[in-house]
């Protein structure tokens, strides 16, 4: 938003609420988006009583939604339910989605936007990884991108602007503008569900409270769905809202870790590199989970990459004969490779990665979903941040390696504590863990880990419910009358 156009819509919201346009949420009067919502939150601590008239505001904004979509389901009529990334890597509502489109009440699709802050390549390769996924995984896809042209449809093109927008990720700022929801009228009502678990912070304990408990998007939204009782407490303590609009629902993302299944020889070796003549038995299976944040600078600094890279590629040399090892790196890791010079072009990133991919027991997995692979797993070696708190639902064994600019908020500090660490070059130590904790089993810190789930993270047994249906319930409350 520009300055001119944020003093524009301070100047209208501001003379829109002398003029009493906000006292019927029935009946909305003017023009108003969340750009003007959104100017009015950006002067707090600037003017005299903006978050007293804020919060006012907000409620407006909020009754005009859920009256909007219950007079719609009143009237007989399906409510439309977009569900808006820029990723594949983002998806996070799969338990969700599947709810929601055995409800015919509730007409959903996913809108796969472009990113508009990456250079094309990474525009189109992004996009059109992302565009694969879901078509070959069977779901409502809204695929409004044209590479060649390098534009975007119009909501009018696509079925007009929904009811109410689920967002996989707090950075709208990436998307093209005609899909900010800044610019949506305040009758669409905006819910986010993470895509990641926040528990890093920085060094003076800003991050966390500015851009994820307290961050403007967040402001805006009728409902976040939280993914632990402490996240709760984190948006309670610094949001503007003091946590109103959040709900501990659990972590969507992580429903299918409860469930059981079964896995045939066929199946792991379809999720795992074994050659055809080796026992799956004897086979025991890691994944290597690399962060992105390899810089010198910045306030989230956890990438360990650049001290182990090669080291690592070597181990799965070294093990060829009794562990598999998955390379999934975050999904920025790459441009971030390039960017910090530790690889002096996108193609000799891709040679390294063709080198994992030429092992017999190893292979790249970039796929949205990677439960199957958690599930299946034995043991894994990370740096990065979400990942220490989803993989804790496993009961398995996780090594993180440490680096002196790695902070974490309280939650995120007790987690890493239960996993076994190193420093991101201490190739002995990691080597050990491989010899003792994976293939010997030896694991003493077992019972600590399980202590910490129980007591922070077990959402199912807190809630007596799965995340999905959580949000499913909530969802099903706005087309019915109170």
């Amino acid at each position: 938003m520009t300055e001119e156009q944020r003093n524009r819509y301070l100047t209208e919201i501001l003379d829109g609420n002398d003029r009493g346009d906000f006292n019927d949420p029935k009946h909305p009067k003017g023009n108003y988006t969340y750009g003007h919502l959104l100017a009015l939150l950006e002067m707090r601590g600037k003017l005299d009583g903006v978050e007293e008239l804020y919060r006012s505001l907000y409620n407006y904004t909020i009754s005009c939604g859920k009256n909007a979509i219950l007079k719609k389901a009143e009237n007989h009529k399906k409510i439309r339910v977009i569900f808006l990334l820029y990723s594949a890597s983002t998806w996070s509502a799969e338990s969700l989605y599947r709810l929601l489109k055995k409800d015919d009440r509730f007409d959903v699709k996913i809108l796969l936007s472009p990113l508009a802050d990456r250079s094309i390549n990474d525009i189109k390769d992004t996009y059109y990884s992302s565009k694969e996924y879901f078509e070959k995984n069977d779901y409502d896809l809204i695929a409004p991108f044209d590479a060649e042209k390098m534009t975007v449809l119009a909501w009018d093109s696509i079925g007009g602007i929904p009811d109410l927008i689920i967002h996989g990720s707090t950075w709208n700022e990436c998307l093209p503008e005609i899909y900010q929801f800044f610019y949506f009228p305040l009758t669409v009502l905006n819910a986010y569900i993470p895509y990641s678990m926040d528990l890093g912070n920085s060094t003076d304990g800003s991050y966390t409270k500015d851009y994820v408990y307290n961050k403007d998007f967040i402001n805006l939204m009728w409902r976040v769905y939280c993914e632990s009782s402490h996240h709760m407490a984190g948006f309670r303590e610094y949001e503007l809202l003091q946590g109103e609009n959040v709900r501990f629902s659990g972590y969507v993302k992580l429903d299918p870790l409860y469930q059981n299944n079964s896995y045939s020889d066929n199946d792991l070796r379809k999720l795992w590199s074994i050659p055809a003549d080796t026992d799956i038995n004897t086979i025991k299976k890691v994944i290597v989970a690399p962060h992105y944040s390899i810089f010198d600078n910045g306030s989230i600094r956890f990438s360990t990459f650049r001290r182990n890279a090669w080291f690592l590629l070597y181990l799965a040399e070294k093990y060829r004969d009794c562990i598999s090892f998955i390379y999934k790196p975050h999904p920025n890791l790459r441009m971030a490779a390039v960017q910090t010079g530790l690889f002096h072009s996108y193609e000799e990133y891709d040679e390294y990665l063709k080198k994992w991919n030429e092992l017999p027991n190893a292979k790249i997995v970039t796929e949205a979903t990677y439960m199957d692979h958690f599930k299946t797993s034995d043991a894994l070696i990370l740096d990065s941040i979400s990942f220490i708190g989803e993989y804790l639902y496993t009961g398995k064994p996780a090594l993180f390696l440490r680096r002196s600019t790695q902070n974490f908020g309280e939650l995120g500090q007790k987690i890493v504590n239960s996993y076994y660490q190193a420093n991101g070059e201490e190739y002995a130590k990691i080597d050990d863990y491989l010899q003792n904790v994976v293939l010997a089993g030896i694991d003493p810190m077992k019972d600590r880990r399980k202590a910490v789930f129980e007591k922070e993270l077990d959402y199912y047994h807190q809630n007596q419910s799965l995340a999905g249906e959580y949000v499913y319930k909530d969802l099903k409350g706005l087309i019915v009358e109170t």
